[in-house]
């Protein structure tokens, strides 16, 4: 079968969809990896290796992250329960800022001393203008916590929903899928029970062509032709007799004296003058 049908066609769907919601949910932990290592960047002083003191820069910037994110996520669920939610919330709001800040300045130092970090930066300023270079240089520290943060008020669970919403077709792809399986293998028996029957086809043909022999010897030179002549319609005429003031239905004799029978008198009419 082909390559492209509707099964494969709704599978590579769904996978996309579903690809989409999986990168939604997991791109906070992508953020929060990088924003932590940006972090134990500048806490070890630029130094990253297998030692105790890596360990500890590492635990210091993704622990910072870690907290910012579940800052944010708790906001969101005292927002949710309502006005009294939305009272304890506002420290939760306000350590989780103060904590976005701390991350955002660690990273803009790992912005500028990186040495990676530092020949982007210097090729962007050859070929941006001035205030493009800065948004870029203040985007790159400010990016990865705030959206962090972001990630953590906002609820992708609606994405879920329309992924399994959407999972019907799944179904009815595989539906359609047997359905092309069943017409493909009824082709291949067609094209077989053409074959067993093919002799009794040439049979048929055969006779056919003695006949058109037998009529060209009979001195039918037309080969078969002439049957058109004798089965297309021929137009007719047909007499239609206006109908008179005097016409009568059928069945009808038309209005005369009325005859009497043979051998019976006529009776006599009275004198004119003679009462009754």
């Amino acid at each position: 079968m082909s390559i492209i049908n509707a099964r494969n066609t709704v599978s590579a769907h769904l996978f996309r969809e579903r690809f989409e919601v999986f990168l939604a949910v997991i791109i906070p932990f992508v953020f929060m990896l990088e924003s932590g290592y940006a972090n134990a960047y500048i806490f070890g002083a630029g130094h990253i290796g297998l030692d105790l003191a890596t360990g500890l820069s590492l635990g210091r910037g993704y622990a910072l992250e870690i907290f910012i994110f579940f800052c944010f996520r708790l906001v969101r669920s005292f927002f949710v329960k309502g006005r009294t939610g939305c009272l304890v919330a506002v420290p939760l709001l306000l350590i989780g800022m103060v904590a976005m800040i701390v991350s955002a300045g660690l990273n803009l130092g790992f912005m500028s001393q990186s040495p990676e970090m530092v020949s982007v930066l210097r090729a962007v300023t050859e070929f941006m203008p001035a205030f493009m270079v800065s948004i870029f240089h203040f985007s790159l520290g400010l990016l990865f916590p705030v959206g962090v943060g972001l990630f953590a008020l906002y609820d992708v669970s609606h994405l879920i929903t329309e992924m399994l919403a959407s999972a019907h077709l799944e179904d009815q792809a595989m539906m359609v899928h047997r359905s092309s399986l069943h017409r493909a293998a009824y082709t291949k028996s067609l094209k077989r029970g053409k074959d067993k029957v093919a002799k009794q086809y040439d049979a048929i043909a055969e006779t056919d062509a003695q006949n058109m022999v037998n009529a060209v010897k009979a001195g039918d030179m037309s080969f078969g032709s002439a049957q058109i002549a004798k089965t297309a319609t021929k137009p007719g005429v047909v007499k239609v007799s206006p109908a008179g003031a005097n016409t009568l239905p059928p069945g009808q004799s038309a209005a005369g004296p009325k005859m009497l029978p043979p051998g019976q008198p006529v009776p006599s009419l009275p004198p004119l003058n003679q009462k009754p």
